[in-house]
This record gives structure tokens, sequence and C-alpha cells, in this order.
């Protein structure tokens, strides 16, 4: 019988290093012998020709325009339930994924808690938009100080700083810290919700910060598999 994979969400704020430590994660399993996929929201890979066509869309459309596009005019709904559908398809390959691990650079739970921010927001709807999703069976919060966050980003997006969420400050840093603060604590708040929740100091050393969670992760195949030796892939 096929195993399902052990599928881990690496999660933070804008700047918390989410993509180096995933990296380093898959670098991990895979020096183990372990059958592992990362995904990486701007990278499409291993899928058949129509879903790339398909997702590549919508990926264009989602991450790839630009900072003086008018999207506030396609209003609100239309860009959640885009995104919704972007990760209900992400949730749709890991389900059939024949990897024994799945790493995931992010997940849906940033953009619920950019959106729980909106004047009027109705988190039951929000939520209920991503029901039936696969949940992760472990989500890394890599928990930093937003201003530690600031100052590793070389560019800043509209969307990491509020400015799409009418947050304007006096500086664009005030701005970043204010409102990463508040969707730090809807994120950590959803994600202990779906799954469980290890939480890393983002800000310590990378070499143990992957060490301590590459270790649970070990743990977790066990716990998954229903056998604390559950083997690396031989192929």
């Amino acid at each position: 019988m096929k195993l399902k994979p052990v599928f881990v969400n690496i999660e933070g704020i804008d700047g918390s290093g989410k993509s180096t430590l995933a990296a380093a994660l898959f670098d991990a399993a895979h020096h183990a012998g372990y059958a592992t996929t990362l995904l990486e929201k701007r990278k499409l890979q291993g899928l058949s020709p129509y879903k790339e066509h398909h997702l590549s869309s919508i990926k264009n459309i989602l991450w790839d325009y630009s900072d003086d596009d008018p999207i506030e005019s396609l209003g609100d709904h239309h860009w959640y339930h885009l995104i919704c559908s972007w990760f209900h398809a992400i949730s749709e390959e890991i389900r059939n994924c024949e990897a024994q691990i799945v790493l995931s650079d992010g997940y849906y739970y940033k953009y619920l808690a950019r959106f729980a921010l909106k004047d009027g927001a109705d988190l039951e709807y929000l939520r209920a938009a991503y029901w039936p999703i696969l949940q992760p069976d472990l989500n890394i919060f890599l928990h930093i100080d937003p201003a530690v966050g600031y100052q590793r980003k070389n560019t800043l997006r509209r969307s990491e700083s509020g400015a799409l969420n009418g947050y304007v400050e006096q500086d664009v840093r005030t701005s970043f810290i204010d409102y990463q603060n508040r969707v730090s604590e809807i994120l950590e708040r959803e994600m202990i919700r779906s799954a469980d929740v290890l939480k890393v100091d983002g800000g310590g050393d990378i070499d143990s910060i992957v060490s301590d969670v590459w270790q649970r992760i070990r743990d977790r195949l066990g716990e998954v598999s229903g056998s604390p030796n559950f083997a690396p892939s031989l192929v």
C-alpha cells in the first residue's frame, strides 16, 4: 500500500527566511535518501503539459504583475478566490504526489491573514473558501521581528507593507513592521487551528534551525507511516 507523503509547510512573514530553510531541508532530506518534492509558488515543475500551461497563466496573473497595475480595480473577492484556486490545485498535486516528503515554501495561510486584515473582512467566509483543502502534517513557523524581515528585503512590494490594505504610515518601514506584526498574529493562529505547528526563532543560526526541524520531520515520518523505521527510498 502506498503511504501518503509527509506534507511539511514552511511559513512566516515576508523576509522570515522561508525559501532559505525550505531549500536547506530539501537538501537534508535528499542526502538522507528520502524522495522529496519542494513546492515553490514561482516555479512549476514536474507537472503535465496541461497543468503547467494552466497554472502558469494563474501564476503570472497572481505574482508577476507590475506595482503600477491597478489590481485594486478588480476587487478583493476576485483576487482572493483566484489565490484560493491556486492553492486548491497545489493541494491536489500534493495528494497525488509519489514522494515521501513534500516541502512547501509557504501555503495559503499568509493570504488568508492578509485578507482578514481588510476592512469588513469576514473570517469565516475566508476560511470556508479553503475547505476542504489538504492540511499540512506539520507547519514550521519561522517567527522573526518584522524589523529584521525589513532589513532582509532588497525590494518591497505594495502587498508586503500593507498598502493594498490601506496601511499607510509615516514611512514604508513603519508600515511594513506594523502590517507584518498583524499578519504574523493571524498567521500563527490559523496554522494552529489546522495542523501541528513547530515555532522556530527565524533569527537563529540556520544550521541549528535545519537540524532541529529535520529531526522533527524525521519523527513525523514515523508517525504518519505508522512505523518509526519508515525507510528512505531506494530509488
